[in-house]
């Protein structure tokens, strides 16, 4: 029997992107909002820029990408994996290293972005989506009777 599961790796894989798009345009979308909400508030103007730089944004985007979505993954692929749930799990954000790494490689230099920030952005997605396959491991895990005295 394999110990990858190409079923949980593709539904996981998707799970992420799905998630993690849609994650990062509902808090773009809530961000520009609030800043447009603010600026009629105060009767002042703010440039798209302005918003899309501020690092409570970033954060978000940095959450929901780097945390949510990878958990969400490695969750995923543990209750669809038959067995090797951990190492399915950290496969689950396969198609994003591959995505990051060529990026690297081939992409565009970005100044923009400070090294650190990219790499704890790329790179660092197997172990959120491992505690994820861990969250369904523990979930699945018989729980001990308690004696009643």
């Amino acid at each position: 029997m394999p110990r990858i599961s190409i079923k949980a790796l593709i539904l996981s894989n998707l799970a992420f992107w799905g998630f993690a798009v849609a994650g990062v345009i509902i808090t773009t979308i809530l961000g520009l909002t609030g800043a447009g909400l603010m600026a009629l508030h105060n009767a002042t103007t703010t440039s798209i820029d302005h918003v899309m730089s501020q690092p409570m944004l970033i954060g978000a985007w940095l959450i929901v990408g780097g945390v949510l979505a990878p958990l969400l993954a490695g969750y995923t692929a543990a209750r669809i994996a038959p067995r090797e749930k951990l190492l399915n799990g950290a496969l689950s954000t396969s198609l994003w290293l591959v995505f990051a790494a060529c990026c690297d490689i081939w992409g565009p230099a970005n100044t923009d972005i400070p090294l650190w920030l990219d790499v704890a952005s790329s790179y660092w997605v197997p172990l959120p989506a491992m505690a994820g396959a861990y969250l369904c491991q523990w979930r699945a895990m018989p729980r001990a009777v308690v004696a009643q005295a």
